[in-house]
């Protein structure tokens, strides 16, 4: 699971990985995750090396291998989108509609605690 976090002022949408591969760093309307949050809502791509709003070098770069994801934008109390939540690789199958609807709950249960992180930083 990743969490991209907008940054509105420099107009990019960032995550840290832990495995040493560093900070991912995307334009906001960059790639399915900026497409997400371009349009403020879930998408599900099972085929991503066939959308054209994939990014295979961040793959390239991991040496990480996408087979699906689903990206669920994670909004403020404001309803501006302050977060992208990705789930890549799903062990058995596409993603499906019940995933997303499980995704968007998790969204919003942690939007409130990942809002005032964001004010305290």
């Amino acid at each position: 699971m990743f969490y991209f976090i907008v940054d509105a002022q420099e107009k990019i949408l960032w995550t840290k990985l832990s495995d040493g591969i560093g900070r991912i760093v995307i334009g906001l309307d960059a790639g399915i995750v900026g497409d997400t949050y371009k349009k403020q809502t879930a998408q599900i791509v099972n085929e991503p090396y066939e959308d054209e709003r994939f990014l295979p070098n961040i793959d390239t770069k991991s040496g990480y291998t996408t087979r699906n994801m689903i990206t669920v934008p994670i909004f403020n109390s404001k309803r501006d989108v302050m977060g992208i939540i990705q789930l890549l690789n799903k062990s058995r199958g596409g993603f499906t509609q019940d995933d997303m609807e499980t995704l968007t709950f998790f969204a919003n249960y942690v939007s409130g605690s990942l809002e005032l992180v964001l004010m305290s930083a």
